[in-house]
């Protein structure tokens, strides 16, 4: 789909994708599924309205590092992302 196709034709340091993709073509963990194919390397963050055990194991799965509550944990993604960064030396 188009997330995949954006997310490996520009190759970012770190996706974030909801759970819910606005096409309907399958969840941003599918997307992520795809995505380490051919980026393996790949940071991720999935987000959601709403949290569920399924969705963390999912979440694992896929690879993403976290999991957020879009309602709660919003603010949450700067100083994230910031971690993400210095434990790349960046």
């Amino acid at each position: 789909g188009a997330a995949v196709t954006g997310i490996t034709g520009t190759r970012p340091d770190v996706a974030i994708l909801d759970i819910r993709l606005a096409d309907a073509t399958g969840s941003g963990i599918d997307v992520l599924t795809e995505v380490r194919k051919s980026l393996p390397g790949l940071r991720a963050i999935i987000m959601s309205n709403f949290y569920s055990p399924q969705h963390g194991k999912a979440r694992s799965d896929a690879g993403a590092e976290y999991f957020l509550d879009k309602s709660v944990d919003f603010e949450r993604i700067p100083e994230i992302l910031r971690r993400m960064g210095a434990a790349n030396g960046n």
